[in-house]
């Protein structure tokens, strides 16, 4: 059986009602102004009226309920489309965070490998140091041994008895050549006395006290050869240089001659004090 909608129930119970009226208004034409018969076509007319309300009530109760049956799909589109979109943010932020989880292990990765990378490198770096400390300690020992055997050279060339036994000798030589030889044998004896003048100016170096670990810092140095004499330690002098031969220096007044030549003057320092304050003296 099939379930009729509200104003189609209503609908055929006004066709049904109508059509027995109209039987009955045909079947009682003849009391047509009886009180009877315009009592019955009033109730009649009465009731169409109540219909008539009724379908309007149907009718607006139909259109609330579509209006509510579709802000109800509206509702529900609504959700599944916020659904929709939270389930659609939920798989970005999960996306994002598995990348970002990626990422960071990556630059996990690559840290720990630039570490390692750091750690062989200082490794490297420090065993190249260390080499080049053994170098420069075996160079200066090697440096400690020579200068302490010309050291030694130097002293027995100085020596007084080795000087004085030179010294007679050249005396005795001297004795035996001399007469009608005289001019040869002062030049024979000035040759000896240059010579021991000679040997005698020569520079000695400081004598190298045992234990001392000041070495000689020099072009031979490998820290001379790659930092020149930045690297110099704190005991080294540098070796004092003159100025070349032709090196003239100007003195004071000339060079103020020439300063009033050209109209100039020094300035003034900042912190030149005022000049001193003369009274004057008046005679009475």
């Amino acid at each position: 059986m099939v379930q009729l909608t509200p104003e189609e129930e209503l609908e055929k119970q006004y066709r049904d009602y109508k059509a027995q009226f109209e039987q009955w208004k045909e079947k009682n034409k003849n009391s047509v102004g009886t009180e009877a018969y315009d009592a019955y076509v009033k109730q009649f007319e009465a009731w169409e009226r109540d219909v008539d309300q009724r379908r309007e009530m149907i009718r607006a109760k139909a259109e609330i309920d579509a209006q509510e049956a579709q802000a109800a799909a509206q509702a529900k589109a609504k959700a599944a489309a916020e659904a929709k979109l939270k389930k659609e943010q939920e798989a970005e932020e999960e996306r994002k965070k598995q990348q970002l989880e990626a990422e960071t292990a990556a630059q996990a990765v690559a840290y720990a490998q630039h570490q390692q990378s750091y750690l062989a490198h200082h490794q490297s770096a420090m065993q190249l140091e260390q080499q080049m400390h053994q170098a420069t300690v075996a160079s200066s020992q090697e440096a400690v041994s020579i200068h302490t055997a010309e050291s030694k050279s130097v002293d027995e060339a100085l020596d007084p008895t080795h000087v004085a036994e030179m010294m007679k000798h050249m005396a005795q030589v001297a004795q035996m050549v001399m007469g009608d030889q005289r001019d040869s044998n002062n030049c024979v004896y000035q040759q000896a006395a240059q010579q021991a003048t000679v040997v005698a100016q020569q520079v000695v170096p400081p004598p190298q006290l045992w234990g001392s670990d000041r070495i000689t810092y020099d072009t031979n140095d490998p820290m001379y050869k790659r930092w020149g004499p930045r690297a110099a330690p704190p005991y080294h002098k540098p070796t004092y240089k003159p100025p070349p031969a032709d090196y003239q220096v100007t003195p004071c007044w000339l060079y103020v001659e020439q300063m009033k030549e050209e109209k100039l003057m020094l300035a003034p320092q900042v912190n030149m004090p005022p000049p001193p304050f003369v009274p004057n003296f008046v005679q009475s």
